[in-house]
Parts: structure tokens; sequence; C-alpha cells
């Protein structure tokens, strides 16, 4: 899977990934999705997004922010194609844009180049046991 190393109008630079996400239809809708190393989750969207795909509605979960302060939040469940399957992966409502933290990464090898526009690839680690 590839990506983009982006530079936003605020010349902040993020790594930006396509990531499919399979609506309540059975159609796959492709977000554009920010790698956030300081979220430990897998996906994060805003709720307007997971109605829009009719996710199933989880459970509520607490989270804590960057700031430290904690929020109870929905939890939904996804269907995302990721390392040439579809996985079902809990999705946190939050936020404003679509958010791939470290437990979706988690068994990858993350590669990119630090440029403006620059490649990032996303592949399965080889597995070291024989």
């Amino acid at each position: 899977m590839t990506g983009a190393y982006v530079r936003e109008s605020n010349g902040r630079l993020i790594l930006v990934h396509p990531i499919h996400i399979e609506s309540s239809t059975g159609t796959s809708d492709v977000f554009d999705a920010i790698i956030d190393t300081g979220f430990t989750g897998h996906i994060a969207m805003p709720v307007t997004q997971c109605l829009a795909l009719g996710l199933e509605l989880g459970r509520k979960t607490f989270t804590m922010f960057g700031n430290a302060s904690i929020e109870e939040l929905d939890l939904y469940l996804a269907n995302v194609y990721w390392d040439g399957c579809w996985r079902q992966v809990p999705v946190i409502a939050t936020g404003t844009v679509v958010l791939i933290g470290m437990n979706m990464l988690r068994g990858s090898s993350v590669c990119f180049d630090s440029v403006d526009m620059g490649a990032i690839e996303i592949e399965p680690l080889k597995s070291t046991i024989e």
C-alpha cells in the first residue's frame, strides 16, 4: 500500500495513507487517513462518517487524548482492507479526520521518504518463524 508525505497549508508535514472501509451496504469507501503514531488504537474517524457508512455500534470506551483529557466515546466495528484481506477492527468515533493508529500498524513495516509528496509504503512484516 502506498501513501504520501504531505505538507498541509499551515506548513505541518503529515503522513497520509489511503484506507478502504466497507459500508453496511457492502461497498468499499476509500479515505485518506493520517498515520498517527501517538494514537494507540486501530482507526479513529468522525462520528458523521461512522454513521454515513452505517458502521455497527459496539460499546462505549474511555479515551485519553494527548492533552491528558479523558472522554467517553462510541466504539464502532468496521471491516477494513489491510494486508491483502478484510479485517474487522474497532473504530473510535472522534475528531475531524480519519486516523490510522499503532494497533492497525502492528505487524507492519512502515517506510517513508521524508520530502514533500514522498512515498509511504506499509507492508506486512516477514514472519521470523519458519
